[in-house]
């Protein structure tokens, strides 16, 4: 009964590559129902003994998780269960995610690396007020005069100065403030891609504890009638209506339904887990979803303007551009350090035996400094430039290749998992009339009890299918949005209203 249009494959790998670590077992399980649509501790196959999924070497080293698996706690944990709203979720990771934190940091470090650029080129100005003593034997300057001491003093004086220095002309220094500049602004935009990456990260675990409560639902609801059918085997049993066999059988499945409900409680806890680490909450708060994630067919644009969208809105994508332009501009500060530069010093000041008595003095020097031999340091400053340069083009060129890409992916999987939802729910209807009729068949003793037993698998599978097809559209909706760049607004205008009280 499984439907393989049901997977789930996110469009976009650094997405993924956070999704991989939103479920329980943080890195696998969620990537396992993304590549077969197959639930949390009940594997389609064998839906008769289902077990948890054993976490894989990438779960268990911690040390390669992204940031954006962890946050920061805020706030301390109450008695009270939380009612934690999708737009609660969605906003809380936008504060606490570590990631953006780290993101926001790092525009901060490259704002700070701007001003220390832009300085170069402002005038610098500089003032001192000294007070000097001393002697001064005229033997040292190659003085000596018949009668006259060979050492003046000791006599003093007192000097109050302004200095200023500014550069008239240093290419150099003007192509470094443009490469700073041009890296500041993509740092911001790194730090708006980020929220894009803790939007998906959080929405994806919110659908997660929601799918996860579904099984718990279905899984209860499965136990219910293998509870119902263990009853009525018994009963037919005692009367000698049935062979042993039809009780033990039916036995074995109310257990196995019992195993299956513990199971599903167990992955719903750990996926809750998962998404209070990513949105911040202070550990052992207990919550509650409350948002309702149905099935509502994609309303928003089609592919091609879905493609035009993205490449004009991609935060990434304007800040990998960014970052070309200062690697360019970079180089081009290496090159101008062979090129002479001018600088003006000049300095006016009060002197005198004392301030109270002081006459006016001043400087004016310009200096024009042209490098002849560097010993081959401005040719590898030049070299390491021009690589770093090399790399961010094609880093740019695969990510505009990469955008394409996962707004196209992004597509198929919308298009196979609505298939999926609306296959899943005709499956559903027509197991539930095959259970029903089975059920009615043994207690009627047209036959024993295992086709009511298939049945209930049947029935077990279709749900599963269900939901994981209804997580697997939803997240590829979330997924076309983050491909798309117009996550944060479109989360309100596409996912059922929901928004966030970030930017529009």
């Amino acid at each position: 009964m499984h439907n393989s249009s049901g997977s789930c494959s996110p469009a976009a790998p650094v997405v993924l590559a956070v999704l991989t670590a939103l479920s329980a077992t943080p890195a696998p399980r969620l990537a396992a129902q993304a590549a077969a649509g197959a639930a949390p501790g009940i594997a389609l196959g064998s839906l008769a003994t289902p077990r948890p999924v054993a976490p894989t070497p990438s779960a268990i080293v911690k040390g390669t998780e992204s940031p954006f698996q962890g946050s920061v706690p805020s706030g301390e944990a109450t008695a009270e269960v939380l009612q934690l709203t999708l737009a609660g979720a969605l906003e809380r990771g936008l504060r606490t995610n570590l990631g953006m934190i780290e993101r926001g940091l790092d525009a901060r470090v490259a704002e700070s690396e701007r001003r220390r650029a832009l300085s170069s080129l402002l005038p610098r100005l500089e003032g001192s007020v000294r007070h000097w003593t001393g002697e001064l034997d005229l033997v040292t300057f190659g003085f000596q005069f018949p009668g006259v001491p060979q050492v003046i003093g000791p006599f003093s004086y007192q000097d109050a100065r302004l200095s200023l220095t500014q550069q008239l002309l240093n290419l150099q220094s003007l192509r470094g403030y443009q490469s700073a500049r041009q890296a500041e602004r993509a740092a911001q935009l790194s730090l708006a891609d980020a929220r894009d990456t803790v939007l998906v990260a959080v929405g994806g675990a919110y659908y997660q504890v929601v799918a996860s409560a579904a099984r718990v639902d279905t899984a209860r609801a499965q136990l219910k009638s293998s509870q119902a059918l263990d009853e009525l085997a018994a009963n037919q049993v005692r009367n000698g209506l049935a062979p042993a066999i039809d009780s033990f059988r039916a036995t074995v499945e109310r257990q196995t339904g019992e195993q299956r409900v513990a199971v599903a409680e167990a992955a719903l806890e750990k996926d809750k887990l998962t998404l209070g680490r990513l949105i911040g909450l202070p550990p052992g708060q207990r919550f509650a979803i409350t948002t309702p994630v149905g099935y509502e067919p994609w309303s928003g644009p089609g592919q091609e303007q879905a493609l035009a969208t993205a490449a004009a809105s991609r935060s990434d994508l304007k800040s990998a551009e960014a970052a070309v332009q200062s690697a360019e501009l970079a180089r081009q500060a290496a090159q101008a350090e062979r090129l002479p530069s001018l600088e003006l010093n000049a300095d006016y000041g009060r002197v005198g035996k004392n301030l109270v008595k002081t006459d006016g003095t001043f400087t004016v020097a310009a200096g024009l400094a042209v490098p002849v031999f560097t010993g081959g340091r401005i040719g590898a400053a030049v070299a390491r430039a021009e690589a770093v340069l090399e790399r961010r083009r094609s880093v740019y060129a695969d990510l505009t290749a990469r955008v394409d890409y996962e707004v196209r992916s992004s597509f198929l999987d919308l298009e196979a998992a609505q298939t999926s939802v609306e296959v899943a729910r005709k499956n559903i209807e027509l197991a539930d009339k095959t259970l029903a009729q089975a059920q009615d068949r043994f207690a009627n003793g047209v036959t024993n009890n295992v086709e009511a037993v298939l049945a209930e698998q049947e029935l077990a599978a279709a749900h599963e299918n269900y939901i994981a097809s209804l997580f697997s559209h939803n997240f590829a909706k979330l997924a076309l949005l983050r491909a798309m760049g117009i996550l944060e607004r479109g989360v309100k205008q596409y996912l059922g209203g929901v928004a966030t009280s970030g930017k529009e």
